[in-house]
């Protein structure tokens, strides 16, 4: 005869099972920075089985959800032979669709003040922004990278550094970069008319 169970408060379960899903997650990124023998396809396939499957309490925080995920699929990027990878061609075309939609969902939150993102959040965004400049031109990656610049220039996130700004700005258009400087340098040498 076994003891009964003790009785345990109702949210405590689904804690648990998040807590679960999050250590998860951080088995997944250690199995990805470890350069197992596995290929980055199998990492790719558990990443997205992992965001697919996370319980209701993780999707109702559907940017943690998303942010996590991008966090894999960052570390993913980062590793040596993914551009050996055969499967490559497949995991950057569902990468770039998830980088766009979550640079999407920060831009609307931030502009919304609905999020305050930390200095992790920031480093995520500008590397998404890099990465998505750094593909050939289409309208959809412009729009992309302007709106990692919007959400890392949004007047209340003044602690990203302007270096780094200036550089994604700079992989997004040079020649646009360069005419705006060179607009403001021409504003700045003219001779005020106010008086």
């Amino acid at each position: 005869m076994s003891p009964p169970a003790s009785p345990q408060p109702a949210g405590t379960n689904a804690e648990v099972i998040a807590l679960r899903y999050l250590i998860q997650h951080a088995q997944l990124l250690r199995s990805i920075r470890k350069h197992t023998d596995e290929d980055l396809l199998c990492h790719f396939v558990n990443l997205c089985h992992w965001r697919e499957t996370l319980p209701r309490e993780l999707s109702a925080r559907c940017l943690l959800k998303d942010q996590l995920h991008a966090r894999g699929l960052v570390e993913l990027l980062k590793c040596p032979s993914f551009a050996q990878d055969p499967g490559r061609d497949m995991m950057l075309g569902r990468m770039e669709e998830h980088f766009v939609g979550y640079a999407t969902s920060i831009e609307y939150q931030l502009t919304r003040q609905e999020l305050a993102p930390g200095a992790l959040d920031g480093y995520l965004i500008f590397f998404i922004g890099v990465f998505t400049a750094s593909q050939p031109f289409t309208q959809e990656r412009q729009r992309c990278v302007l709106q990692c610049l919007s959400s890392l220039t949004i007047p209340e996130q003044s602690h990203y550094t302007l270096d780094a700004l200036h550089c994604l700005q700079g992989l997004s258009g040079p020649t646009r970069r360069n005419a705006v400087s060179t607009d403001f340098n021409r504003k700045s040498q003219e001779p005020s008319e106010r008086v």
